[in-house]
């Protein structure tokens, strides 16, 4: 049967109220959008501190440096025959310690053996004659420096000195080291001078020789090596 029209009046009216009751559940507050912005969702979860970018990580210790302290260029002449060498040493060091240095300390290996090595000259960068140069124990050369060398300050040491390479029958009685020359082979071993480490508030690290054993200390270092063989013989 049709409905009539108060029928129909009252039925628009009871869906109207409806939709108004509903409306009220869903519809967000005037001037506000239905979805609450991002803020409002993320201030509902905790955000880890994050440091400023000036700030300093907490605990943070320096990197240390990887530079090398020393770096050495040896200009070497071998006459394999006579068993001779003739070496131009140059030696450019750094000072990557918080001591102000008086002086700089070599450790030359091959001077524990009697008439091996012999030094024919030392000087500075500028060819100056390095003044009141001179050994101490452990087979210690040092060199005086006319102003301390500071923290991060650098110097160039220049030594000319040659070595009479020894057999081992001559080393009767010396400490046991691979250095020196025999029938099929010369042996090239701890034969150049080189800046032992340096210890903040210490000193150098030059220990005496003992019959066995290492005694030894090197740092990080770069080396230029250049090797010429004097007096070859022609292949056959």
């Amino acid at each position: 049967m049709p409905l009539t029209s108060p029928f129909l009046t009252i039925l628009m009216l009871l869906l109207l109220l409806a939709g108004g009751c509903a409306g009220q559940f869903v519809q967000a507050p005037t001037g506000s959008s239905a979805t609450p912005p991002a803020q409002t969702l993320e201030s509902a979860t905790p955000v880890p501190h994050q440091p400023s970018e000036t700030a300093p990580a907490p605990d943070a210790s320096p990197t240390p440096s990887i530079l090398p302290n020393t770096r050495y260029h040896l200009s070497v002449d071998l006459d394999y025959d006579r068993h001779l060498v003739e070496v131009q040493e140059r030696i450019q060091y750094s000072n990557h310690s918080t001591d102000p240095l008086a002086e700089l300390r070599l450790v030359v290996p091959p001077e524990q053996y009697p008439g091996v090595f012999t030094l024919k000259a030392i000087t500075w960068e500028d060819g100056q004659v390095v003044n009141g140069a001179g050994w101490q124990e452990n087979h210690v050369l040092v060199a005086p420096l006319a102003q301390p060398l500071p923290p991060g300050g650098s110097l160039t040491l220049n030594i000319h000195y040659s070595l009479a390479l020894p057999a081992p029958a001559a080393l009767t009685g010396e400490r046991p080291v691979p250095f020196g020359y025999k029938e099929r082979q010369t042996n090239l071993v701890d034969w150049y001078p080189f800046v032992p480490p340096y210890v903040n508030g210490k000193g150098w690290l030059a220990h005496p020789s003992g019959y066995y054993g290492e005694h030894l200390v090197f740092e990080l270092a770069d080396f230029e090596v250049d090797l010429r063989l004097t007096s070859a013989r022609p292949l056959v």
